[in-house]
């Protein structure tokens, strides 16, 4: 039996002289994750690559990441007063940052978010983007990964 990389559900039979018992397993593989998620970034981040950041709740959070830092947003936008609803998938974060801040300024009202930008490249966390996004620690959720992800 080969262990598959991700969960899967097998069908297995059980064979004696008489009897023939089929049955259902499920296989978890464990595999030591390679992929962090966490709220606060700290000093032990440093060296690992920062891949997306999740849970984005207002576009000056999205705007407060490093503008070098390419990718593409996903997730929703609405307004209360005048009601609108918005899904996006896949928009690149420049185009999205445009449509968002003209519709605020159209409407006369801030847009919620709840969206996730995946970055195009990962970025290494160094002294530099460390700093960079120490202020975003406990209002969104930083996906990392360790090693080498070039």
């Amino acid at each position: 039996m080969t262990i598959p990389s991700e969960k899967k559900v097998v069908k297995i039979e059980a064979k004696s002289e008489e009897k023939m018992i089929p049955k259902e397993i499920v296989l978890v593989p464990k595999v030591e994750s390679s992929v962090l998620e966490t709220n606060t970034l700290d000093e032990t981040h440093k060296g690992m690559f920062l891949v997306s950041v999740k849970s984005i709740r207002d576009l000056d959070t999205l705007k407060s990441l490093p503008e070098d830092f390419e990718g593409v947003v996903s997730g929703r936008l609405e307004t209360e007063k005048p009601e609108w609803k918005v899904q996006f998938s896949e928009t690149d974060r420049k185009t999205f940052e445009y449509i968002a801040g003209e519709l605020e300024d159209f409407l006369g009202t801030k847009a919620l978010l709840d969206v996730n930008f995946r970055l195009s490249e990962p970025q290494m966390i160094n002294d530099l983007i460390f700093e960079k996004l120490k202020p975003l620690n406990g209002k969104v959720s930083f996906i990392l990964k360790k090693g080498d992800q070039k």
